[in-house]
């Protein structure tokens, strides 16, 4: 999986990895809020649960130690981590504005 993730840093100006626990309530909330964000405007979503085999690797890599955890990687602003569900859906919202009024234009 991270071998896919660093060749898709290289061509897409957007990339999101979210990090999740699959009975994790707070990472069930979440889930489908970043899986539509990324859907309605074509960013790649990596998703990495701690039942894939080589989770570890990956996070060890970003530096993920929280679940949920949302990376948000841009070619322009670089790298950030929204941790919890709160902080993710509050940045779920205002990307998606941010999106509309890019796609306006």
């Amino acid at each position: 999986m991270l071998n896919a993730i660093l060749e898709s840093l290289k061509s897409s100006n957007y990339n999101m990895i979210l990090f999740y626990m699959p009975d994790c309530g707070s990472c069930i909330e979440i889930r489908p809020i970043v899986l539509e964000l990324a859907k309605r405007n074509s960013i790649p979503l990596f998703e990495i649960s701690t039942d894939d085999t080589d989770w570890i690797e990956s996070a060890r890599h970003f530096g993920i130690s929280d679940f949920p955890s949302l990376l948000v990687i841009s070619k322009l602003a670089g790298q950030k981590v929204y941790l919890g569900s709160e902080k993710i859906q509050r940045f779920t919202t205002g990307a998606q504005s941010h999106f509309d009024l890019l796609n306006s234009k």
